[in-house]
């Protein structure tokens, strides 16, 4: 080890505090091949405050007066610090002096718990970022922070792309990446290297009866937590790329479609143990305030009796998504299962009730099982279960009854988003939350049971590439606020 004499080293330490203030901020990344900076990573030039939400709200002869005391408020809430443009959670928004049409975004951000901002396209909301460790909020359904970042929030809340495809949110303390294409109202959004948009339409949020505008600033959004941004770069795309980017993509946008209406059971059929096809026995499902609700009233279930139920869609499907929200309430009734409490599913690539003998309890499928926490014991939700079937996993077939998922557990009354992918006789992939927690291949009947054996030859095969939905009904009250799917391309 060197040692420098004490006083050498005392006049070094002054001239570094010295010239420290004349030292350049921490570099940003150089722009990636064909992109430009629009932030420097030094100052404020380029950007100037522009909330315009709070415009609108004025009448004309005010708005002038509004733009130009936000560009003056800009700098009290946005600075640079080691080269980072870093806002206090309040104030104007951060609006590029430049406006943009077709072009694609590079940007990273980092933010806080409980934190709430967005990135504006040619003026629009929103690419959506959220704190999504929050929980589901019954008072707020449409809000959905569970899912994650990088949605197009602000599209009507059944629409494509308003939700992001995947939870691909960085914990907190660590630095997100986000790539975003805007051409046309098409944008494409994705989240640390995962793809949460694709091609869906940018809603008009001004006038949904118009277009996006063709041009308009970027705007990096601030709403009541700390968000720091960094490496913002943009590349512009030409007329000729836009063309080959749109070409044919007004046929292949896929859109969640509602398959419960809100309203009543249309489109729906249920098969309950002991009852014919079409008997709703003792009005085990039913409509009320908006949600499908699953009960036992007593006058007709004073024991439960074994009287499994399933709700059938009446449309058989291959591919798709289908997402719901449940969630457990009440007390099990009387004479139900211990398996049972607080159990219901998805039935997946299921039999016809018509194919279902009358004292059938469960239909062959491949079940999406529905847990809800018990107070002491784990009990992951979205585990896979399967009535006269098998599936393969990890490469091999795999015949257990039940595997659990690596959900957590839910308790209480809580709302619980599911999503499943279904890909024909491929890959099936489970979701809470916006969080995978499950995935396997090839279902199939299973020809031990002779049930199954049957329909396998009435069909010609083994495998399952499409079938029936149905809901459960096992003994527990459960509410659907909604069911949803989205039909794939083969």
């Amino acid at each position: 080890m060197i040692r420098l004499p004490a006083r050498l080293a005392v006049r070094l330490l002054v001239l570094a505090v010295a010239l420290a203030p004349l030292m350049p901020a921490a570099a940003q990344s150089d722009p990636p091949k064909g992109f430009e900076a629009i932030f420097n990573g030094q100052d404020l030039t380029g950007w100037h405050g522009l909330n315009p939400h709070l415009v609108v709200k004025l009448p004309e002869e005010k708005r002038e007066a509004n733009r130009k005391q936000q560009r003056a408020e800009f700098a009290d809430h946005w600075r640079v610090e080691n080269g980072e443009l870093v806002n206090d959670g309040h104030g104007p928004y951060a609006t590029t002096d430049q406006e943009y049409g077709n072009i694609e975004l590079m940007l990273e951000y980092k933010t806080v718990a409980r934190a709430d901002s967005g990135i504006y396209l040619r003026g629009t909301p929103q690419v959506q970022i959220w704190d999504s460790n929050q929980s589901f909020d019954s008072k707020r359904p449409t809000r959905r922070p569970e899912l994650g970042s990088g949605g197009l929030f602000n599209n009507s809340p059944s629409a494509y792309g308003r939700d992001p495809l995947e939870k691909a949110d960085k914990a907190f303390g660590q630095w997100n990446s986000v790539k975003i294409r805007q051409v046309g109202d098409r944008t494409w959004v994705w989240l640390n290297g995962i793809a949460v948009v694709e091609a869906a339409i940018m809603e008009n949020y001004w006038d949904r009866s118009q277009p996006l505008p063709a041009m308009g600033p970027l705007m990096l959004q601030t709403h009541g937590g700390e968000i720091r941004w960094r490496n913002i770069f943009v590349r512009q795309i030409d007329d000729h790329e836009s063309e080959s980017l749109l070409a044919g993509l007004a046929d292949k946008t896929p859109q969640w479609t509602a398959l419960f209406n809100g309203k009543d059971l249309e489109g729906w059929t249920p098969k309950i143990r002991h009852h014919a096809v079409g008997e709703n026995y003792g009005d085990t499902f039913r409509v009320e305030d908006g949600l499908l609700k699953v009960r036992y009233d007593s006058a007709a279930y004073p024991q439960f009796d074994e009287r499994f139920g399933h709700l059938f869609f009446n449309q058989p499907f291959s591919h798709y998504r289908l997402r719901v929200v449940y969630r457990f309430v009440g007390e099990q009734n009387a004479g139900g299962p211990g398996w049972a409490l607080r159990n219901s599913g998805l039935m997946l690539h299921g039999e016809s009730p018509q194919t279902m003998d009358i004292d059938q309890d469960f239909p062959a499928s491949i079940e999406v099982q529905l847990l809800g926490g018990n107070g002491t014991d784990d009990r992951t939700t979205a585990n896979l279960c399967t009535p006269g079937t098998n599936v393969v996993k990890d490469g091999t077939l795999f015949t257990p009854h039940c595997t659990s998922s690596s959900s957590q557990t839910y308790a209480g009354e809580q709302w619980v988003t599911v999503e499943v992918e279904v890909n024909g006789s491929d890959v099936i992939r489970h979701k809470v939350n916006g969080q995978p927690v499950l995935q396997y291949t090839q279902p199939q009947l299973d020809k031990r049971d002779p049930h199954a054996a049957m329909l396998a030859e009435k069909q010609g095969g083994i495998l399952l590439d499409k079938g029936t939905i149905s809901l459960q009904s096992e003994s527990h009250p459960c509410d659907f606020q909604s069911v949803e799917i989205m039909v794939l391309d083969p």
